[in-house]
């Protein structure tokens, strides 16, 4: 029997197949590292935000308002939704979100249980994005 030729054609040579095949192999595990040890970033955003300063003032003896500074260093914004003073729950206003690497304000007021000057207020902030955020101030 004879074996049956195609022409002239050649194939590539084993090296070239070998380093072709190691390139496909390092590119492939560089960008699976990359993903998951979090080199190239996130897909999704997230917010990252911090209290950066607290006043507080004491009104009368049943109401009282403490605006808290926040700083998002994250790449997605968030809005606040809800705030309480020292275990009560009370009403925020002001920023309605906190964008993404900026500052905004938020103003929690209402019946804590210590509202007397000179006296430290807890307080958390919640966000939309469920995350709480602390503070504490004290009441001028």
């Amino acid at each position: 029997m004879k074996a049956r030729t195609l022409g002239k054609r050649r194939a590539i040579s084993p090296v070239l197949a070998t380093v072709i095949l190691i390139a496909i192999t390092l590119v492939s595990g560089v960008s699976m590292a990359g993903f998951s040890f979090g080199l190239f970033g996130t897909m999704s955003g997230n917010a990252s935000i911090t209290a950066i300063g607290v006043t507080c003032v004491a009104g009368s003896a049943t109401t009282s308002a403490c605006q808290v500074s926040l700083r998002n260093i994250g790449n997605a914004g968030a809005a606040v939704l809800s705030c309480s003073l020292s275990g009560a729950l009370s009403t925020a206003s002001g920023a309605a979100t906190v964008p993404p690497g900026q500052t905004s304000s938020a103003t929690c007021t209402g019946s804590p249980s210590t509202t007397l000057p000179g006296e430290t207020v807890q307080g958390t902030i919640s966000l939309s994005n469920g995350v709480a955020i602390p503070f504490s101030g004290i009441y001028v």
